[in-house]
C-alpha cells in the first residue's frame, strides 16, 4: 500500500496490542504542552500529533476495535502536582502490557510497569502512583473533549 493509512485502513491492520501500538507509533508524532487533550482516535490519526492523552485515546480505540482488552491508566507524581501521564495497558497471559506515547513494553507486573513510567517521567519511584479510569469515564472524557487529566489526587 503507497501512501498514509486511513483511520479506517489502521483499524483493521491492528489485530494485536503490538501492532496497534507499532501503528500508532509510526504514524502519530508526539508534541508535548500541544494540549490536545481527549479526543477521538481518528482526529489523533488525522492531524498525526498528540499528547499522551490524544495517544491514550488513540490506542484504546482501535484496543476496543480490534476486540484487545485494554485500560487507560494515568500515573501522577506527589512530587510533580498537576504533572499526569495517559497510558494504555492491557493483559497478555501473565504479562502486562503499556502503551505510552505509541510505544509497546511488557512487564512481569503492574508494579514494574509503575517504575518505568516514573522513569520515563523523571520522577521518584516511591512518590509515583496510579489511578486507572473506567471505560466510562474514558469515553466521557473523550466525548467532552476535556483538556483535564483527571484525579490528580491520591484518594
Amino acid at each position: 500500500m503507497f501512501g498514509r493509512q486511513t483511520w479506517q485502513e489502521a483499524l483493521q491492520a491492528g489485530s494485536s496490542p503490538v501492532k496497534i501500538c507499532r501503528l500508532v507509533g509510526r504514524h502519530v508524532a508526539y508534541r508535548h504542552g500541544s494540549s490536545d487533550g481527549w479526543c477521538r482516535g481518528e482526529a489523533v490519526w488525522s492531524r498525526k500529533w498528540a499528547d499522551c492523552a490524544g495517544f491514550a485515546s488513540c490506542v484504546w480505540e482501535m484496543c476496543r476495535s480490534a476486540g484487545v482488552d485494554a485500560a487507560v491508566r494515568l500515573y501522577y507524581s506527589t512530587g510533580c502536582p498537576g504533572l499526569g501521564h495517559a497510558v494504555v495497558v492491557g493483559r497478555s497471559g501473565a504479562t502486562t502490557w503499556i502503551s505510552s506515547n505509541g510505544c509497546y513494553e511488557r512487564f512481569e507486573d503492574d508494579a514494574e510497569a509503575l517504575v518505568w513510567v516514573a522513569r520515563q517521567m523523571s520522577w521518584s519511584v516511591p512518590q509515583t502512583w496510579c489511578r486507572p479510569l473506567e471505560d466510562e469515564e474514558v469515553r466521557a472524557l473523550i466525548a467532552k473533549g476535556s483538556h483535564e487529566v483527571r484525579g490528580n489526587h491520591k484518594a
